[in-house]
């Protein structure tokens, strides 16, 4: 047998002592103790612990490693929050959140995820700057970490004029899925928005 990885001396949650495992395509295709298999790659476990890789299924990596301009001196409250996110939105640049955004799934990969959920805000500041950034990035690390793009109306979907159009261009752009923020509605009619996104959905009785 041929296979692209052999991991030996290593140990699954059930496995009572050490084995090897032989994994090709992606799965493992044998388990045992001493497996005489031919591989392209073999590593030796030491006796450490295999598991699946991680599933990080809310990272922001539009907005990620920004911490200090989201810091102000004294915390501003949830809508003042909202207006430093807003005001630094009008920096975004494709380029620029792909290098921020890099380092944060190299960094993830390196500790064991290997399946992410990248939101990124669509609304009128940043426009689909955010979703194209990710999109470039889920296309870039394609292989290696299983990224999937959400696009949400940052400043609810009914906020302001355009706003259904923009997360029509987010999709358009390669976007995976969509959500939104229906708790921030004002107007009584949370299920508005989901309504919109999922067409034959009904309001709740």
């Amino acid at each position: 047998m041929s296979v692209d990885l052999l991991l030996r001396d290593v140990r699954r949650r059930t496995d009572a002592v050490p084995v090897d495992l032989a994994i090709a395509g992606g799965r493992i295709v044998a388990a045992g103790p001493g497996l005489e298999v031919e591989a392209a790659t073999v590593l030796d476990g030491e006796g450490s612990l295999v598991l699946p890789g991680f599933v990080n299924a809310h990272q922001h990596l539009d907005k990620t490693c920004i911490g200090d301009a989201l810091r102000p001196g004294r915390w501003p409250g949830w809508d003042g929050m909202w207006e430093i996110n807003r005001r630094h939105r009008a920096t975004y640049a494709v380029d620029e959140i792909v290098e921020r955004a890099s380092g944060v799934v190299e960094r993830a990969l390196t500790h064991g995820t290997t399946h992410m959920r990248a939101f990124a805000d669509v609304e009128a500041v940043a426009g689909t700057t955010g979703a194209r950034a990710l999109v470039t990035l889920r296309d870039r690390w394609a292989g290696e970490v299983n990224l999937q793009v959400a696009v949400f109306p940052q400043d609810l979907l009914y906020a302001g004029e355009g706003s259904e159009r923009r997360m029509e261009e987010a999709m358009e752009a390669g976007a995976d899925v969509v959500g939104g923020l229906p708790a921030r509605r004002g107007d009584g009619r949370p299920d508005a928005p989901a309504r919109r996104l999922l067409p034959g959905s009904r309001p709740p009785s």
